[in-house]
């Protein structure tokens, strides 16, 4: 008997926690991330903008965020996924293609000569053009282009 009154108080507590988390909408969810962001509670900040990719599986701007999370928490991984999720809803993110071209450099530097480097290379490439192309910061350009020219004298 006292099995079955635990998995219905358990059962009764997890809809009560999903009807809660249904009746939150996805700003409600940003708001709460990016303050958590903030103030530095990174795993809340990750968990937060993961609820609101699931909320709102579209926008570029909840997925760029979550990158830049993940990649304030040392997981390149994830941010680079979320981050390449979020240039390929809106391919002019300046600030996610500053982040992926990066990583994919840190990446080649870490890579011995051969397939992977150049891979990696040609992706921080593409991603400092997608910086020059469209960031509305001349300085941010210029550097943008400079790291092209240094990556295109490697891949000679």
């Amino acid at each position: 008997m006292k099995k079955i009154t635990v998995f219905c108080a358990a059962a009764l507590l997890a809809g009560i926690v999903t009807l809660s988390a249904r009746s939150e909408n996805v700003t409600d969810v940003v708001k709460r991330a990016a303050a958590a962001s903030q103030e530095g509670r990174l795993a809340d900040a990750k968990r937060d903008f993961e609820l609101a990719q699931t909320m709102d599986p579209g926008n570029a701007s909840i997925k760029m965020n979550l990158g830049f999370v993940c990649q304030r928490m040392g997981l390149d991984g994830d941010a680079a996924a979320a981050l390449e999720k979020a240039a390929a809803l809106d391919n002019s993110l300046a600030p996610a293609h500053n982040a992926l071209a990066l990583i994919y450099e840190s990446r080649a530097m870490q890579s011995a000569p051969g397939a992977a480097r150049f891979d990696n290379l040609r992706k921080a490439k593409d991603h400092w053009q997608g910086v020059a192309r469209f960031t509305g910061d001349a300085a941010m350009r210029d550097m943008a282009v400079r790291h092209i020219a240094q990556i295109e004298e490697q891949l000679k």
